[in-house]
């Protein structure tokens, strides 16, 4: 498939990133949100990673702004109308990414695809808003986009061997390692991810190790991981995790339901980095 515009819906931390590491590999991009402030964070989102190569001396401030010129903006559809890929990235709500769905149904050709951000949703539900499921397909990046390769690269109920394998090309094309999975609540990555969260939560409430000491132990060069679980959790949202949880806990049962801990931060507002505190104190007023 010859892409030649990538359309992003949703132009949040997550737009911006995706939108950053599109034109990194010289795709243009249309960023469309409801607002022009999120269309600005979104884009505000892409030039901090693109400034912060220029400090490293990975690529000079002409070649930023070159890349950022790839990036254009709009509230409506219509610049969309044209892309040959969209990558749907608005909050994770069954109802609103099915509207999404269904308003990109009637504007895109024929033969473009339409991709879900989701981390946990049900692939196969959202293409049911559209004429062309078979067009449809999950494509779950990881936050920050622009630091981690994995994708997965979701098959819905009538996604089609094409769009899969488009999907996974445009993965490779911007330097990512496509996973591809059957259409299941929190794919691969998620369901794990939250297993293991809900166990480290259990360990601490034992009294078997602290979370500093917990999450100390499982990163690298000890257990391999990047960053320890609590501080994951933070950084992703504590809002997100507490909402892929229960998406689990309806599919799987009880062994999924949020543990008491995240259950507390939700009640105070306590949302991970983005609020200033989460399982660790950020110091943010």
């Amino acid at each position: 498939m010859d892409i030649k515009k990538i359309g992003i819906v949703g132009a949040g931390v997550m737009g911006g990133e995706i939108a950053f590491v599109a034109t990194q590999a010289g795709f243009p991009v249309v960023l469309k949100d409801i607002e022009l402030r999120f269309l600005d964070i979104g884009v505000a989102n892409a030039r901090q990673i693109y400034e912060f190569k220029v400090r490293r001396r990975r690529m000079s401030e002409d070649e930023m702004e070159q890349k950022l010129k790839l990036i254009s903006v709009t509230l409506g559809y219509d610049e969309l109308a044209d892309a040959d890929f969209i990558i749907e990235a608005v909050p994770e709500n069954l109802e609103l990414k099915r509207r999404v769905f269904s308003e990109l149904d009637a504007v895109c050709s024929p033969g473009a695809i339409l991709a879900t951000n989701t981390s946990a949703l049900s692939v196969s539900a959202i293409a049911e808003a559209v004429s062309r499921p078979e067009r449809v397909a999950g494509m779950h990046f990881f936050n920050p986009v622009s630091m981690m390769r994995l994708v997965e690269v979701v098959r819905g109920a009538r996604t089609s061997d094409e769009a899969m394998s488009s999907v996974c090309a445009l993965a490779e094309a911007i330097g990512k390692s496509p996973v591809r999975c059957a259409d299941s609540a929190g794919f691969i990555v998620n369901r794990l991810l939250c297993a293991a969260m809900l166990e480290a939560a259990r360990c601490e409430r034992e009294g078997l190790m602290s979370r500093a000491d917990i999450d100390s132990a499982l990163v690298k060069p000890d257990a391999g991981l990047p960053v320890g679980l609590f501080k994951m959790a933070d950084q992703l949202g504590i809002d997100l995790i507490h909402k892929v949880m229960r998406i689990l806990q309806d599919a799987f049962g009880d062994r999924f339901a949020p543990p008491e801990e995240v259950e507390r931060l939700i009640a105070s507002g306590h949302l991970g980095v983005k609020s200033g505190k989460g399982f660790y104190d950020y110091g943010k007023s």
